[in-house]
């Protein structure tokens, strides 16, 4: 062929076309036993042991599976036990914060009873001390009056009275003392029995008497 013919638009236009038409070549690739010296047997043997790892495998799936759902529903039973006593122990905890409550009302209302009735007993214990001390100091200014009459009397009648000595000397004689609850003062004085005086002792009550 010469070199006009190869280059001519013809040859060019038809070349593509017979291309086209030309049947394309087809490879087989030769089984995988050739290539690698493995025998179908131990190709049948490599899948099973493959299916039975992969048989493992999902065992193993299944019971990390269920080990983890029984896990989980173990800690979900806690949760709601927990829960269920927190709320149980809040109920009971306002419960007794009501009863303390409650009591600490109570308690207040009995103090302030209870200080009522001191505040009253004790105007009362200190009106009570008052009156026997003004009382007192009645007697104590008649009794001096009366000493001071009969002393007049004895002098008018040329009758020397005792003196203060001697009548301090008969007081430590004869008259006893001793702790009294009954008396505000919380002392009691008496003549004794013995004494002398005795009848001639007056009554201090006689005293309180007022001339009607």
């Amino acid at each position: 062929m010469n070199v006009y013919f190869k280059n001519s638009s013809f040859v060019r236009s038809i070349v593509p076309s017979i291309k086209s038409v030309a049947p394309a070549r087809r490879y087989i690739k030769p089984p995988t036993y050739f290539s690698n010296d493995v025998s179908p047997v131990q190709q049948q043997q490599q899948q099973q042991q493959q299916q039975a790892q992969s048989q493992l495998q999902y065992n193993e799936h299944l019971r990390n599976t269920k080990f983890f759902s029984v896990k989980d529903y173990g800690f979900g039973l806690l949760l709601i036990s927990f829960i269920y006593f927190s709320f149980d122990n809040y109920l009971k905890a306002k419960e007794l914060e009501g009863k303390v409550v409650e009591q600490i009302n109570n308690n207040h209302k009995a103090l302030a009873i209870a200080q009522m009735s001191f505040n009253k007993t004790r105007k009362k214990r200190e009106m009570q001390i008052l009156n026997e001390r003004s009382n007192n100091q009645k007697r104590e200014m008649k009794m001096v009056l009366h000493v001071a009459m009969l002393r007049k009397q004895l002098r008018d009648n040329g009758i020397e009275p005792v003196n203060i000595d001697d009548a301090t000397a008969e007081f430590e004689k004869n008259v006893k003392m001793e702790n009294s609850m009954s008396n505000l003062s919380g002392t009691s004085l008496w003549v004794v029995d013995d004494a002398p005086i005795k009848s001639f002792v007056p009554n201090i009550h006689e005293y309180d008497r007022r001339k009607s």
